[in-house]
């Protein structure tokens, strides 16, 4: 897909503007120099205080979304207890695409939480692999990172009067496991559900770590938030570090859930262009078996050229091509297929560490996919 002479010079005016935020993120957050999950610690216990009623995600007055089999304390965002492979079961526990959303008068909130597992890598800040984004009223407020397994933070919200019900959202980190999570508010407040989205059905999103939110400065700045934020629409990652590699089982999986829209980045962990040919296809026909209707959208990476050489990801690109070509042959008239290159036209200022896209390069993929959904007739 070509974009139109604005979006590049819009693109490109941006390029300086977020390489400089980068090397800002990068001198003032620290990134550490070895990839790691860090080892338990006691359990945290909330603060001992009677400033705050605290309550559970088990609460009738707290929606959280993008766990499509939510069990309660469990935040996995694929089925428990069921067989998958040591890389995407790891994967799973990390919380990428969660939210907690509710409303509320409290004239403040205490958020308190208990991690499972933190991640340390080389190219990734604290706040963008562990971090959790606030949001009131759709408003980014701050961003909370963890101290030895514990996460603590307090949001004070504006004073209206008379008081008015403020649309709280959390999202949650893309690489750490959550155990608990407690929301205080004071004493005496109301608290509700948040209104639904505009598009209940959630979009789908499956792939790599890039999927995942590897690199993103903040949890709330990786693609599939961005394009789910841009439709009003509930979402799911469904993205797995290293362990995307197109497995039926997951496919078979994810198909159960009655999405808006799938999109598929699926490409870089397969080990060479001949598995990626031999379970391509059938990934996406499994999906599209499950959904007659529902639109997909393929992607390939935007990294070709430095994740790899251009020969192969010419040939790569040419596989999940053809699966675009068959299902257009088989009469699938809604079938996407947004080629990587053309969206980072071989700008490495996109890319974090010459794969892993930056936030400006999570901003591409968005606009690339928003287009792509808003020639369906699912989207507005």
């Amino acid at each position: 897909m070509k974009k139109n002479k604005f979006e590049v010079a819009l693109w490109k005016r941006f390029a300086c503007i977020f390489a400089v935020i980068g090397i800002t993120v990068i001198t003032c957050l620290g990134f550490r120099n070895e990839e790691t999950d860090v080892s338990p610690t006691p359990p945290a216990t909330l603060p001992d205080d009677d400033t705050y009623e605290y309550i559970s995600l088990d609460d009738a007055c707290i929606a959280v979304n993008g766990f499509p089999w939510l069990e309660s304390g469990k935040l996995n965002r694929l089925k428990p207890d069921t067989n998958y492979s040591t890389g995407v079961d790891k994967n799973a526990k990390c919380t990428a695409g969660g939210r907690i959303r509710f409303c509320t008068d409290s004239p403040s909130i205490h958020i308190w939480g208990k991690y499972g597992n933190i991640m340390v890598v080389p190219w990734f800040s604290d706040y963008g692999a562990n971090g959790m984004d606030i949001y009131a009223n759709g408003k980014w407020q701050l961003t909370l990172s963890p101290t030895d397994k514990e996460i603590t933070g307090t949001l004070e919200i504006p004073n209206t009067s008379p008081p008015k019900m403020a649309d709280i959202e959390i999202v949650l980190p893309n690489y750490a496991s959550v155990e608990e999570i407690m929301i205080g508010v004071v004493p005496g407040s109301s608290i509700e559900l948040p209104k639904p989205y505009t598009i209940q059905k959630p979009i789908v999103f499956y792939g790599s770590s890039i999927t995942q939110g590897c690199a993103a400065s903040r949890p709330s700045l990786t693609f599939p938030y961005l394009v789910a934020a841009y439709f009003d629409a509930d979402f799911v990652n469904e993205g797995f570090s290293g362990s995307a590699l197109g497995e039926q089982s997951v496919a078979v999986d994810i198909a159960e859930i009655d999405a808006s829209a799938y999109v598929l980045e699926y490409d870089h962990n397969a080990e060479t262009t001949e598995k990626l040919r031999a379970t391509h296809y059938e990934f996406y026909h499994t999906i599209r078996a499950a959904h007659p209707e529902t639109p997909i959208v393929l992607l390939s990476r935007i990294s070709g050229g430095y994740s790899i050489g251009l020969e192969e990801t010419s040939q790569r690109d040419a596989v999940i091509r053809s699966t675009y070509e068959k299902a257009v042959s088989d009469g699938d008239k809604n079938i996407y297929f947004i080629d990587g290159c053309d969206i980072s036209e071989g700008n490495a200022q996109m890319l974090a560490d010459g794969t892993h896209p930056n936030d400006y390069g999570m901003q591409a993929i968005a606009a690339a996919v928003i287009q792509c959904l808003r020639e369906s007739e699912t989207f507005p």
